[in-house]
C-alpha cells in the first residue's frame, strides 16, 4: 500500500471544485485500487446518466404494458432530475455559480433514489391480483384511479 503525500492532498483539496480535481484526488487516495476507484464519482454519475438517457430514448413509442409505460415515465423523470444535478456541479465548475449547491444536489439525489424505488415497484413481475392492488395504491395516492 502506497502512502499518501499530505502536501499533495492538501494542495488538491485547496483547489476550486472541478471534476478534473476530483479525479486527481480519487487517483491519489485510491492509487492501489482498481481503475474504477480512481475515477471521480461525477464521471460515474455521468456515465450512468448517459446509459439511462439512451435506454429511455430506445423504448419511447414501443408497444408495452401499462406497468412498463409508467416505468418509462419514471425513467424519464430520473434522467431529467439527474441532468439537473449534473448542471449544478458543471455550472459551478465553469464558475457560473460561486459556490457548489450541495443541498440542492442532495435533494435531487434523494429524488433519484425514490424514483428508482418506484421504477423497481413498477417493473417487478407480479401476478394480476398484486398488480391490481398496486394500481389501486398508486391511484389513491395520486388522487385518481389508474386502469390497466
Amino acid at each position: 500500500m502506497s502512502s499518501i503525500d499530505p502536501k499533495e492532498l492538501s494542495a488538491l483539496m485547496s483547489l476550486p471544485y472541478s471534476v478534473e480535481t476530483q479525479t486527481k484526488i480519487a487517483k491519489l487516495l485510491n492509487a492501489d485500487g482498481d481503475e474504477q476507484s480512481q475515477v471521480a464519482t461525477e464521471e460515474h454519475f455521468e456515465g450512468a446518466l448517459m446509459f439511462l438517457s439512451i435506454t429511455s430514448s430506445k423504448i419511447v413509442g414501443k408497444p408495452t404494458t401499462l406497468s412498463h409505460s409508467f416505468a418509462s415515465a419514471v425513467l424519464g423523470k430520473i434522467c431529467l432530475t439527474a441532468m439537473s444535478a449534473q448542471a449544478l456541479f458543471r455550472d459551478h465548475e465553469v464558475r457560473k455559480f460561486p459556490t457548489l449547491d450541495h443541498s440542492s444536489i442532495a435533494v435531487l439525489s434523494r429524488t433519484i433514489i425514490e424514483s428508482s424505488i418506484m421504477y423497481w415497484y413498477l417493473t417487478e413481475e407480479v401476478n394480476e391480483e398484486e398488480w391490481a392492488f398496486r394500481l389501486q395504491v398508486m391511484g389513491n395516492s395520486a388522487g385518481h384511479s389508474c386502469r390497466r
